[in-house]
This record gives structure tokens, sequence and C-alpha cells, in this order.
């Protein structure tokens, strides 16, 4: 009886598990994630997925695109507008703070990060973020990119404003500024008429040495 009964929870931990691969497979298909990445990330054969997509999407009346071609390999355009930069810059905070991030870099993260756990706590935090966000831009593809380049710590890196202690986003090939733009665009001095100038008229804000203490923010990420 007790050999059976240890049999039943294994079959019970399968399916179990099977069965959050093939939820966190269609949550994949409705953000348009690549059947490629969906493989990495849920393990399932690339026939599952297929099968996932004819059966459940038109079943339920969902639209799902499916992309073709390679995929975006760099963070940069995430960086070169302030709206997405900030954008991703939160986002990539609600990783950190729900747990996708792990502690220690990696090397090849797109083959060690995914997992079903924390694929699950990926779609987690790209939902939480498009409840949040009015009209958000991003999508899971650019999140999967996102969170592997700092994973890597070789491209990109989150910091926080010196200001504001808000999260934002600063390349790792230059000295990262410590102040996010919109607390750069308030610092702003005026010029003889009376109009705020540019950034590229003003000077860098200055970089504060720490983080200051006791944000509320600082807890969120």
């Amino acid at each position: 009886m007790e050999e059976k009964g240890v049999g039943m929870r294994i079959l019970d931990n399968r399916y179990s598990r099977d069965l959050r691969r093939h939820d966190l497979a269609l949550r994949m298909i409705r953000h348009e994630l690549r059947t490629a990445a969906i493989i990495a990330w849920t393990g399932l054969s690339e026939t599952r997925i297929r099968g996932l997509y004819r059966s459940y999407i038109p079943e339920s009346g969902l639209a799902a695109l499916r992309h073709r071609g390679p995929p975006p390999t760099s963070v940069q355009l995430l960086l070169r507008s302030r709206a997405l930069n900030a954008e991703a810059a939160g986002l990539a905070g609600l990783c950190v703070a729900i747990g996708v991030l792990p502690a220690k870099p990696m090397k090849d993260p797109g083959r060690e990060l995914p997992s079903l756990s924390t694929g699950e706590r990926l779609c987690y935090a790209f939902e939480l973020y498009q409840q949040l966000v009015p009209r958000p831009q991003i999508t899971l593809e650019q999140l999967v990119l996102l969170v592997n380049a700092l994973v890597r710590q070789e491209e990109v890196k989150l910091v926080h404003c010196a200001t504001c202690d808000g999260a934002m986003l600063v390349t790792v090939l230059r000295k990262p500024r410590r102040v996010c733009p919109h607390c750069a665009q308030r610092s702003q001095p005026l010029n003889p008429g009376g109009v705020q100038r540019t950034p590229m008229e003003s000077e860098d804000a200055q970089e504060s040495a720490g983080d200051p203490p006791g944000d509320p923010q600082r807890r969120l990420f």
C-alpha cells in the first residue's frame, strides 16, 4: 500500500508539472512569444506547442500573432527613447521584486535561465506591467531580451536615480548617470529668456556616491 501511495504521488506531481507547462505555454502564446522561446521556457516539444496554438487559441476566440524570422538581439532600442527607457526600467524593477532575475550573473542566460518556475514569474511580471501601465509599449519578447541582458551584466544594468530613487537603465560601457531623465529635466537651468534649456544645452546632473536611504521605492525595486 505504501509503494502504491508513493507511485500515486509521483504521478500526481508529473501531472501537475505537465499542466503548469501547458498553462505557461498558452500564456506565452497569447503574449506572442516565438515558438523557439516557448520551447526553451516550458520544455515542451514544438509539436505540442503548435498543437496548443491550433486547438486552444481559435476555441477561446483570442488572436495571437506568430512572429517569424530572427528575434531581436539588442536592447539598445529600449534605451534610446525616454518613455521606453522608463517603462523598461520599471518592468525590470518588477522582475527583480518578483524574483525573475537571479542573484548572480550568467554567461549564457538564454540557456541557463529558462525554467518552468522562472517562466511563470516572468509572465506574471509582464502581465502586472500591462495592468499598471495605461498604454504599454514593451512586448514579452523584448522583456526576455532585457532580462537576458541584465543577467549577463555586459551591456546594460539597473540602477537607482540619486534624486528620486526611481529605477533606471544605463549602459555598462559608459559611466552611468545616476539621475533619471525626469529629474534631469526638472533640474535644468533656464536660459536668459526664461526658457528651460534642452538636455544638450545643460550639463549632466551630478552623480551621487550612494542611494538616498529610506525611500519606499527601494523596497519595491
